[in-house]
């Protein structure tokens, strides 16, 4: 059996049985039960400041333009109203305007990257202009805690304060600065006590489809049932292992297959034994060569999957 597909930089399969992560460089490499790799390149400590640096400037800023469409409307609505009392209880906010708006400032710095990390997939506004993505240590998807969490305990990464006056003073984020450079990870407080890494977001593509030359994969293609729909998580590690296959032994492709083809096999009703190589290169051929569409390759081999 033969097949025709490109190099492409994907990660490698793995002969780990457990899942597990280890850092290579600034290389993340982590490893699933299912014996497949995802290779992520880590934003180490002062790359991520640009990016920290741009959300300030975007949350302020924008909060900024709020508070004054606020006052300006607050001032007309008191003009109009002068003399009543609904004239007076907007006098009496605005008088307060200033306490709110510091409190409203902290909000601000605490939910605006919780509640973009959450919400567009582990990026903020900086984060997305210059191609970095927040991950779970294991390479997966963030959920709101883990957000919530990173973005609560920033400033403890912003101590020590050099004191200014009376004011909270000039951070000097040594508390964050010497926790990511000792980490493996590159890990700040926030990211420790989260569970989380940023990481660079690579750019989406597709590479070509692997063609089989053996036409038992075919006919067990077709033997396959008509529902089936593989999952976003079954597409992207049958690509990955038909794509990184040809590389390795036969021993080694049969122990993976071995890993992933048994309970696909009871799905499906097939004969115990049937060849486990060869029923992942027929689901391969249903999902992606038979069912032709295009959008299921991007999404199963987009870099920086689960992120």
């Amino acid at each position: 059996m033969s097949l025709n597909s490109p190099n492409h930089s994907s990660p490698l399969t793995s002969s780990s049985e457990s899942e597990r992560s280890k850092v290579i460089d600034t290389m993340l490499l982590v490893e699933t039960p299912e014996k497949i790799s995802f290779q992520y390149q880590l934003a180490g400590p002062f790359r991520r400041v640009l990016a920290y640096i741009l959300d300030i400037l975007f949350s302020v800023v924008g909060y900024s333009i709020l508070l004054v469409l606020f006052a300006v409307v607050l001032g007309t609505l008191r003009r109009i109203f002068a003399g009543t009392m609904i004239g007076d209880l907007l006098g009496a906010i605005m008088e307060l305007g200033s306490g709110f708006a510091a409190v409203g400032f902290f909000v601000v710095y605490w939910f605006y990257g919780a509640l973009m990390e959450s919400w567009y997939n582990g990026q903020t506004l900086g984060k997305m202009i210059l191609g970095y993505r927040v991950l779970s240590a294991d390479g997966h998807a963030i959920d709101g805690v883990q957000a919530l969490l990173r973005n609560f305990f920033r400033l403890l990464d912003l101590f020590p304060m050099v004191p200014i006056g009376f004011g909270p003073g000039i951070p000097t984020c040594m508390f964050g600065l010497v926790a990511s450079t000792v980490s493996p990870k590159f890990q700040r407080i926030g990211d420790l006590v989260a569970g989380t890494i940023v990481v660079i977001d690579e750019k989406k593509w597709v590479p070509e489809l692997a063609t089989f030359s053996d036409p038992r994969v075919g006919q067990l293609a077709e033997v396959l049932p008509s529902d089936f729909v593989p999952s976003p998580s079954m597409l992207k590690t049958l690509a990955q292992y038909v794509d990184r296959r040809r590389f390795l032994a036969s021993t080694t492709t049969h122990e993976i297959a071995r890993q992933l083809a048994p309970a696909m096999i009871r799905k499906f009703g097939l004969p115990n034994d049937t060849d486990h190589d060869l029923l992942l290169c027929a689901m391969y051929t249903r999902a992606f060569l038979q069912a032709d569409e295009s959008p299921k390759m991007e999404l199963a081999l987009s870099s920086g999957v689960g992120g």
